[in-house]
């Protein structure tokens, strides 16, 4: 464009209302701004309407059409038709009657309706306008040849309806439209069908879900490990810092641990590991093991016996502990 302007040629321009529907005035591209704004990004230009029958006015708004260069002997496709991604640009094209390809493109220039093909497309290649985020190359679908059998509504679409008579596309003649051979049409089709199917569903569902066993407390043995050392006449805070942080340190360095707890009172402690289920029970109590035998060396030296541990099952925890009270029971006899 800017090679033909500044040749000399006078560039065509009109000025379309506020909707791009009617045109309002022509004239010619008069002048370029010689800088872009920074603000925009973009080139002012400025052209010339003779306005004879007044339909431009001051300050009004429109939407300007520029003629930059006339192509000769080109190959068109719809722009809608035109898909992008990461191989880069191109259509899904008809490979015979029932299936689509994917074919690579080189597009053009555009004018927003229509793009210029360079290569990949020869005039007479069909291209899908519609339904392309569903497609994938090897694609089957359902041709629509005449303009006039397009759906027109979304349920004509699944029902598989011609658009009514009289009602004619815009882009009759220019390309073929494809409709997707829908599941859902024969459902829609068969409403009956396909409500007692559905209650056939929700029955046997229902059935099947009273079969199903049922376990309040499931058979799964955690691998878990109780560490426990005696320390007698050491006092809880004692207890946690000469014996239970070393033990800690130890064993939160072993793989497959996913949880532990310790609980330090007067002259013990208590340590409760618990391992991945899918660790062996006898592979976690070696790594139990391995860990205590690294730690002597940072408990106390007057330790009377070394730390034990064996396994426990956490489910195995009183949800009850029923108290006696005999003493007072006696009392209230000898009232």
């Amino acid at each position: 464009m800017l090679a033909r302007y500044h040749a000399g040629n006078k560039l065509p321009v009109e000025a379309w209302d506020r909707g791009d529907v009617k045109r309002q005035a022509t004239g010619v591209l008069q002048s370029l701004d010689n800088q872009i704004d920074v603000t925009t990004g973009t080139l002012k230009f400025k052209a010339r309407f003779d306005n004879k029958d007044q339909a431009l006015f001051p300050n009004q708004f429109v939407n300007v059409h520029l003629l930059a260069d006339t192509l000769h002997n080109v190959v068109l496709a719809p722009s809608a038709a035109i898909q992008f991604g990461n191989t880069g640009t191109f259509v899904y094209k008809l490979d015979g009657d029932k299936k689509v390809k994917v074919q690579p493109l080189v597009v053009g220039d555009t004018d927003g309706d229509n793009t210029v093909i360079k290569e990949g497309l020869v005039a007479g290649d069909r291209v899908v306008l519609e339904g392309t985020d569903r497609l994938k190359d090897g694609s089957e679908i359902e041709v629509v040849n005449d303009s006039s059998e397009v759906p027109t509504t979304p349920t004509e679409h699944l029902q598989g309806k011609p658009a009514a008579k009289g009602e004619t596309g815009t882009t009759a003649g220019k390309a073929q439209k494809v409709r997707f051979m829908n599941l859902s049409r024969l459902f829609i089709l068969r409403p009956v069908a396909t409500t007692l199917s559905m209650l056939a569903i929700v029955l046997a569902g229902i059935i099947s879900y009273r079969l199903l066993p049922v376990s309040a407390l499931p058979q799964v043995d955690y691998p878990t490990i109780r560490v426990m050392t005696l320390y007698p006449g050491a006092s809880p805070d004692v207890m946690t810092s000469a014996v239970t942080a070393p033990l800690e340190r130890q064993f939160g360095q072993m793989p497959g641990l996913t949880q532990m707890a310790s609980t330090s009172s007067g002259g013990a402690s208590v340590l409760t590991l618990r391992f991945n289920l899918d660790i062996n029970m006898d592979v976690a109590e070696q790594q139990v093991q391995a860990a205590i035998n690294a730690a002597t060396n940072l408990l106390p030296k007057d330790l009377p016996a070394p730390p034990v541990y064996n396994k426990v099952n956490p489910a195995d925890t009183p949800v009850v502990d029923p108290g006696h009270y005999l003493q007072d029971h006696a009392a209230a006899q000898a009232q």
